[in-house]
């Protein structure tokens, strides 16, 4: 759990998750605008590589 909040991209991710969820649930965002906004925070943490976690990542230098 502490892992979570040493990346500032994870701790965004958080805070924006929490949020547009309240909002919704106070009926403060319309359901469409939920949609869309939490469809951009998940696809966001689902496409992310993570290169301290992915042993196949390469970056952007070549291995020779």
């Amino acid at each position: 759990m502490l892992r979570m909040f040493q990346s500032a991209s994870r701790l965004v991710l958080l805070i924006m998750t929490v949020t547009v969820c309240a909002a919704f649930i106070m009926q403060l965002l319309d359901d469409k605008d939920f949609l869309i906004l939490a469809g951009m925070v998940f696809a966001f943490y689902f496409t992310k590589t993570d290169k301290n976690t992915d042993p196949d990542f390469k970056g952007s230098e070549e291995n020779n």
